[in-house]
């Protein structure tokens, strides 16, 4: 940039800077003095609170130090403020040439006199005067500030002078002799310290150091590179007034680390505390470096990166994820000190896996045949090309047009369907090349949409307009055909309501989010609340402004697009004053259809609420009353108990019944008007002869701003567009379905897609949000019954990002294949999708080979020879490797979890490997009904069988529930009993091995006396019978042994792992964590798996209390427990009474941990026993927890990662890490 140009900049900005804090300054100046007086104690009870323990104070002791220390702080302030103003004034003159001479006198002038006027100001103030006092103190204050800047002015023009040459003299001293140069890398932290974090293989190629903000999080990185990191204060501009001392503070702290470490660069993100720096450096002639333009000073081209690919040695395994989530993996890679070639061939084999499993969905590459032919754009890379044929075993060709045969595809269809009578409107040769366009970007003032408009002016006077949602983006009325759209009816339908007058509202105001299960039930929060006399008010339709009001306290970044909204309208909410706040958790939903297994909402929609609590720091700060129980919808009898529980304490309960009738009432009838005008809009299709398309998903999307405008874009092309839930009814599932049918919201997709397929004027498209992880079962199963039938199926994906270019793409190829049908009278035949699984028989018993997937090692090598003493054979599969990893990417849906992934990996290896003889080989696999995805891994593990071509091998569901019945597996009291032993001999095995291994004198040796123990366990275990004496003598003797193996004294830090029960137990899984830990100095701690039975167990009982679920199922549950703690109460004691080793603690002891942070209700995954395994953790003195969380990991967004801010407040000495 020219050198006087940003001087103009740096000018103008340092005028605004002046003129924003002279505002300030009057503006404090105008507070009246009882006003100014409550400001200044507030500074001071901060000051108090956080310099003199003043949370333990009483309140007249705390009123005491307040006044005793207010005039201190009111004359600080005027201090602090004019300092600035001086600091300021002082470097806006050195900017103006006719001040030069004058730049000191006019400076202090300035600040005199507007010091003067501010206090004369004063006098007209009720309660204040002015003081010639403060007058003098102001002036003094931004001399100081002058001289400040006057001082650094001539030391840098000095230094300029003196070292016009140093910088060339400087790089031929360093090649010379060798010496590196001095370079300083500063950055705030968080994301602009990640992306600093990027270039860390290139530090060593430097004399360097580190500058960045001092928090928590990275306190780490001292003990990484000790005295080459320094740090800052770090502030956040959330709290302006202590931000604006703060930043003043580290404006002198950069000052002293810029003459400590004399850098001759500064490479920096150049935003945040870096700012400082960067002046400093300028100031004095050193290079500032912005970090992307020293990543292009690598020489780096694109073309130079892709072709590094060509000669890499290992490549970077990056996932298949989406462009966002792949760049965090390049991130660590880079950190890990990965070469270039290796990121890049790792990237291109990414594309072409993602391209090959998760959007063509092919199982082996051989499918796509030997003679293929590429096209495309991203094929010019040769990287990319050479790795699908890497992949394929294929060489592929690659046509010279490659990148523009989308274009040739387009001529040969418009050929193709020219009827030799029309005039074409192909442009002539010459006027093609003369042709001549301009693009010019706008916004669409049609609505509040506001869309993105890109307007391409081609000479000839055309043009062609692309990003707008409807017609009106043309300039042509929106929807003139009026054509239905249920999207719009519906949400009219649920939000249209009057709240009451605040004369009227006699109980006050109620404040309620337009939010996930509000798109369900708010008919009956409105008219029950209405009922008990409060005035509703409910937050606005969503859109992108209101998303940024809340996106700080997005606890995860993987949350779907309708998740994080929630967080801007409760902050919308808190903003307009409302202080009582009320959004239900809704485990499950009423049930609609017979047959289905559950009616659970999603872990997201049940429980998103208790990450607003947890994570809304306004809650708190602005004393809102933020209700969210937990209750079930399955019928008006039970949400009216609980709702009487909840209100009784203030509104009598015969109020709150009748309340809730009415409300149930509206309820019902909203969902039966949807269903009404369905039926209504099928009529007119069918009277009309057009075209509809039920556009399915989840309720909130009728959300316009999650839906980015995608039924409007349907309308646009003459079609009507309905809901599932206005055909749902219409349509029956048949069944059995191949997965677990057990979500509400996707019962009714089922339903209208069995539905849809009977109809020929009707088709279905699905809206898939990202992150939605259910839709790994949904999008295959609706696919299922439609592409059976002959229907074509079609699935946007949607987050919030609002371009609508690939969802314009994929509705006009449905019209155009739905055209290329209808043109060649294609006959549809519809089928049945019910799908009959094969079972495991009682013949099948004495001869098959039943595969279990490994989850454990140390509880599965003694629990599967238990389950074989039985008279089964099992065999637990060795298999969890990165080979596992990669069969499952060819078989699970793009959407479904990575635990899923090793399961389906790990079982398919085994099965086409060779080894088994497959009409003799059956695969088991646990089921516990939940309402994660877990529950449904049999599914997928049967859809996988299908595509590999063994659809007969029979899979067994193991499950406490008895969700499937196989004649030929059962257990009885023998077989549970000895299962029990072992995952008892497992956890013992577990934490004694743990513990001790890290420290052991002989190395070996606590492997040794584990390798003798587990002998001597397998053996007790494969007797006919088992008695508990021998089984607790064991015990006690296993923790006897390890307590007085020989150990070195020395002391570690421990560190816990928790997280997903099959990420946390299997080291295939977590990147053999408990193995690193322990080769990186530190001793690994991991809570047991039976306090995961236990866990299970003892949700019954909660169940009971807060869903109103049958009361025998909590009393079965707590005799369980009283047997499950029977096996654990040996060990338990041994463990306590040892000199070694911590004890578990009992599971009411775990719950009541977790209760403080999350409901009890929290039950999907790990539910609430994740939340408490970390506290546990932290009592027992483990101050470093590892979380492991599978990507996209529904029910941890909530009990995981969405306390960890919580925990963070209550415990600050712990430290929570996250590992993906």
């Amino acid at each position: 940039m020219n050198k006087n140009i940003l001087k103009h900049i740096i000018r103008y900005l340092l005028i605004i800077a002046i003129i924003i804090l002279c505002h300030q300054i009057f503006e404090f100046s105008s507070e009246t003095g009882n006003k100014s007086s409550k400001t200044s104690g507030k500074v001071a009870e901060i000051f108090i609170n956080t310099f003199k323990d003043g949370k333990n104070m009483t309140e007249q002791e705390k009123q005491e130090q307040i006044e005793a220390i207010q005039h201190y702080v009111r004359k600080g302030a005027h201090f602090s403020v004019y300092m600035l103003l001086g600091i300021l004034t002082m470097s806006c003159a050195i900017t103006f040439k006719w001040c030069t001479e004058y730049k000191f006198d006019s400076s202090i002038m300035f600040c005199f006199l507007y010091a003067a006027l501010d206090e004369l100001h004063q006098r007209f103030v009720p309660e204040r005067s002015g003081q010639f006092t403060d007058v003098c103190l102001d002036t003094v204050s931004s001399l100081i500030g002058v001289l400040i800047v006057l001082s650094i002015y001539i030391i840098s023009k000095k230094i300029k002078n003196r070292n016009s040459n140093k910088p060339k003299a400087l790089a031929e001293r360093n090649v010379q002799t060798g010496i590196k140069r001095n370079v300083l890398f500063i950055a705030s932290t968080g994301g602009h310290l990640n992306e600093l974090m990027q270039i860390k293989p290139l530090f060593k190629k430097f004399d360097y150091h580190i500058v960045t903000e001092k928090t928590k999080v990275d306190d780490s990185f001292k003990e990484e590179y000790g005295d080459k990191i320094s740090f800052l204060i770090y502030g956040t501009k959330k709290y302006p007034v202590s931000y604006i001392f703060k930043f003043l503070a580290n404006c002198f702290i950069s000052l002293y680390y810029f003459f400590k470490y004399q850098p001759e660069v500064v490479v920096t993100t150049g935003t945040h505390t870096a700012v400082p720096m960067c002046y400093i450096a300028k100031i004095f002639g050193s290079k500032v470096i912005f970090i992307e333009t020293f990543a292009k000073s690598l020489n780096f081209t694109v073309q130079d990166f892709a072709k590094a690919a060509l000669f890499a040695n290992h490549p970077i395994d990056l996932g298949t994820r989406c462009t966002v989530f792949m760049n965090s993996k390049v991130k660590q890679a880079q950190k890990e000190g990965a070469e270039v070639a290796d990121i890049s061939a790792g990237l291109a084999y990414s594309v072409i896996k993602n391209a090959l499993y998760k959007v063509i969905k092919i199982s082996d590459p051989d499918d796509l045949g030997k003679h293929i032919v590429v096209q495309g754009g991203t094929f010019y890379n040769d990287a990319v090309l050479r790795s699908f044929e890497k992949i394929t075993g294929v060489q592929a060709i690659r046509p010279d047009i490659a990148g523009i045969m989308g274009a040739f595809g387009a001529a040969l269809i418009a050929r193709e369907r020219y009827d030799g009578i029309s005039e074409s409107s192909m442009l002539s040769i010459d006027k093609i090349n003369s042709l001549t366009y301009e693009t010019k970007l706008t916004r669409c003032k049609g609505c509040t949409n506001s869309c993105h408009l890109t307007i391409n002016k081609f000479s000839g006077g055309r043009q062609f307009i692309t990003g707008n949602r409807c017609e009106r983006g043309l300039g042509k009325e929106k929807n003139k055909e009026k054509l239905p759209n249920l999207f719009d009816y519906k949400f009219h339908r649920l939000f249209d309501y009057e709240p009451l007058s605040e004369e009227k509202a006699t109980r006050g105001t109620v404040g309620i989010p337009r939010v996930l299960n509000m798109y369900e039930n708010y008919p009956f929060w409105y008219t029950f609340f209405t009922k008990l006399g409060y005035r509703v008010v409910l937050s606005p339709q969503s859109s992108h402004k209101l998303y940024e009001l809340g996106i700080e306290s997005i606890p995860s970044e993987s949350e779907c697009y309708p998740a994080k909204l929630a967080h801007g309208h409760i902050m919308w909410l808190i903003k307009q004053g409302v202080k009582f706040i009320f959004y239900p958790c809704v485990p499950y939903e009423h049930n609609e259809y017979e047959g289905t297994n559950n009616h659970y909402n999603c872990p997201i929609v049940t429980s998103y609420a208790e990450n607003i609590k947890n994570n809304v720091e306004e809650l708190k700060s602005e004393n809102i009353d933020f209700r969210n129980p937990f209750m079930s919808f399955e019928s008006e009898e039970k949400i009216s108990k609980r709702l009487v529980e909840e209100f009784s304490s203030y509104i009598p309960a015969a109020e709150i019944k009748s309340a809730v009738k009415a409300g149930w009432d509206e309820m019902m009838a909203c969902r039966q008007d949807v269903r009404n005008k369905g039926e209504e809009v099928i009529a007119y299709l069918n009277e009309t002869g057009k075209r509809g398309i039920v556009l399915a998903g989840r309720p909130y999307h009728v959300d316009p701003e999650v839906n980015h405008g995608i039924p409007e874009l349907i309308n646009s092309y003459g079609l009507a567009v309905l809901t599932e839930d206005s055909v749902a009814h219409l349509g029956t599932v048949e069944r059995p379905l191949i997965i677990l049918d057990q979500w509400m919201y996707h019962s009714r997709l089922y339903a209208a897609a069995n539905y849809v397929k009977t109809v020929d004027n009707l088709d279905l498209i699905q809206l898939n949000s990202f992150g939605c992880g259910l839709d790994a079962v949904t999008t295959d199963a609706v696919n299922d019954i439609l592409t059976k039938s002959g229907k074509i199926y079609t699935v946007l994906k949607i987050d919030e990002v609002n371009n609508l270019g690939a969802a314009r793409i994929r509705v006009r190829s449905l019209i155009a294949a739905l055209r290329v049908r209808e043109q060649k009278n294609y006959q549809r035949k519809i089928q049945s999708s019910a799908y009959h699984r094969v079972q495991f028989t009682e013949d099948m018993r004495k001869n098959y080979t039943i595969l279990c997937p490994q989850m454990s090692p140390i509880h599965f090598d003694i629990l599967g020879p238990a389950l074989n003493s039985c008279g089964y054979n099992i065999e637990v599969l060795e298999n969890d490797n990165k080979s596992s990893v990669d069969v499952g990417l060819k078989y699970v849906n793009n959407d479904a979890c990575y635990p899923s992934l090793m399961v389906v990996g790990q079982i398919m290896n085994a099965l086409l490997s060779g080894k088994y003889d497959l009409s003799r080989t059956a695969v088991i696999m646990s089921q516990t009904g939940g309402g994660c995805r877990a529950s449904n891994y049999i599914g997928f593990i049967r859809r996988a069988l299908i595509k590999a071509g063994i659809p007969d091998v029979p899979v067994i569901s193991l499950s406490a529930q008895g969700l499937e019945s196989n004649p030929g597996f059962s257990y009885d009291i023998p077989m549970l009993k000895k299962a029990m032993m072992a995952v008892e001999y497992g956890d013992i095995f577990m934490n004694v091995v743990y513990r001790t291994r890290p420290y052991e004198a002989v190395p070996g040796s606590v492997n040794a006396l584990h390798e003798k123990w587990k002998k001597v366990c397998i053996e007790q275990l494969t007797k006919n019978k088992v008695h508990m004496k021998e089984f607790n003598k064991n015990l006690r003797a296993i923790v006897k042994d390890f307590d007085n193996i020989p150990l070195n004294d020395i002391k570690k830090p421990r560190v816990g792992v928790v997280g997903e029960i099959l990420v946390k137990f299997m080291p295939a899984a977590n990147n053999h964590i408990i193995e690193l830990l322990e080769a990186e100095g530190a001793e690994a701690v991991m809570p047991d798996l039976m306090g995961f039975l236990l866990y299970c167990m003892q949700n019954s009982t909660y169940k009971h209390e807060l869903l109103k679920t049958p009361k025998k199922g909590a009393i079965l549950s707590s005799t369980l427990i009283k047997i499950l703690e029977t096996f654990r109460k040996a060990g338990t004691k041994a463990l306590a009474e040892s000199k070694r080793f911590d004890a578990p603690s009992k599971i009411s002891e775990t719950a009541n941990y977790a209760k403080d942070f999350v409901s009890l209700g929290n039950q999907t995954g790990e539910g609430w026993l994740l939340t408490g395994e970390m506290i546990e953790l932290i009592h027992h003195g483990v101050g470093n927890i590892v979380c492991c969380q599978p990507f996209a990991c529904l029910p941890n967004h909530i009990v995981g990662k969405g306390v960890i801010k919580e925990l963070r407040a209550a415990y600050p000495e712990a430290n929570n890490l996250y590992k993906w």
